[in-house]
């Protein structure tokens, strides 16, 4: 929708909340996000570059070339760099897969098993163009178009995601509590 998406809450009057798509959305980023590497359909490799940066990138793209079996893959990445979690998902266009190393796990002080369920979350919504900005707008007159912003966020990863920080960011601009469920 060109537009974006209202929401006007009773319990607030004179607000609302916008959500509208992330047309300029970069990939994920955070140094405490996994590594990824993108494979796009022609077989070309990189690895994002806004994410935790594993110090064995060569050989890891040597090891996807050679073995060009994801089963064989994962297992040499648990052996030779100790993942415990991969996770690999796709679109017609591009490959995404990513994991965490030893390295990974110590900079983001986790110990034990890595669960990457936000990390694949917020990769495949980039990957399917997912990405919005939130808007928080207050009325300031009595027409259609009398609404001004009063706070912002973009690149936020999925709808429901968009979702929570509308209605967090509309709480906070009114003064209200949020009560999380």
């Amino acid at each position: 929708m060109a537009d974006g998406w209202f929401y006007e809450d009773p319990a607030f009057p004179g607000w609302q909340y916008r959500i509208l798509y992330d047309e300029e959305y970069p990939q994920p980023r955070g140094d405490c996000l996994a590594p990824a590497m993108l494979i796009d359909r022609r077989g070309s490799i990189q690895f994002a570059k806004e994410v935790y940066q594993t110090s064995h990138e060569h050989h890891i793209e040597r090891a996807w070339r050679h073995f060009n079996n994801p089963t064989t893959f994962e297992r040499y990445l648990r052996l030779a760099h100790g993942t415990t979690c991969v996770e690999q998902f796709s679109t017609p266009e591009e490959t995404i897969i990513i994991f965490d190393t030893n390295g990974f796990r110590e900079h983001a002080g986790i110990s034990g098993h890595c669960d990457l369920t936000r990390e694949k979350t917020e990769w495949r919504a980039w990957l399917d163009g997912d990405v919005f900005g939130v808007q928080v707008q207050q009325r300031t007159g009595s027409g259609p178009d009398d609404w001004t912003v009063r706070d912002e966020i973009w690149g936020l990863y999925s709808w429901d995601y968009a979702i929570s920080e509308a209605t967090r960011m509309l709480a906070s601009a009114t003064g209200s509590q949020v009560t999380e469920s």
